[in-house]
């Protein structure tokens, strides 16, 4: 089955669909209408198939720690210049399988955020996908870190199979 082919497999009873362009499609509940489990895991399977196609690694992992390091204010204003109010969660994780991207062992990447939010690790397995900066991977934000569900990796090897042959056009999700 082709990545066209599989991705509407996937995620024909949320209501999806490629368009003439190839890319993909949502349509949403309207209001009022119940959303069941199964258009929820569709849709889930939906976002995992395009964030990996939208960044340029995505892997199963497992998370080990966190670091986190307060981002100093570079203002031209004097009373600014020292105050701290985003902070570089810097997460490390064991890599069981690397889907898209340089395969390693471990990686290393950065998530910047509000100074004082949560950095819990959740030591279960998860799909993450992420993007590749300057400093190294990075995540895009929201919609990044899928269970690792048996039908989630199974449609995430499938994804970076079929994608890894595609010339790159950007990815949509990396600034």
């Amino acid at each position: 089955m082709n990545l066209r082919g599989s991705l509407l497999a996937a995620t024909v009873a949320a209501g999806s669909w490629l368009n003439m362009c190839g890319a993909l499609a949502v349509t949403m509940p309207v209001a009022g209408e119940t959303i069941s489990a199964e258009t929820m895991a569709s849709a889930e399977r939906e976002f995992l198939a395009k964030a990996i196609a939208q960044t340029p690694y995505s892997a199963l992992v497992v998370h080990t720690r966190v670091d986190i390091a307060p981002i100093h204010n570079k203002s031209a204003h004097p009373e600014a210049a020292d105050a701290v109010t985003e902070e570089r969660h810097i997460y490390h994780a064991r890599v069981l399988e690397t889907f898209r991207g340089k395969p390693a062992s471990t990686i290393r990447y950065e998530m910047v955020v509000e100074r004082g939010e949560g950095a819990e690790i959740d030591t279960k397995p998860q799909i993450l996908t992420l993007c590749l900066g300057p400093r190294g991977l990075y995540w895009p934000g929201t919609g990044a870190s899928f269970d690792a569900v048996q039908s989630s990796v199974m449609l995430a090897r499938l994804v970076a199979r079929e994608t890894s042959s595609l010339p790159s056009r950007g990815y949509s999700q990396c600034n």
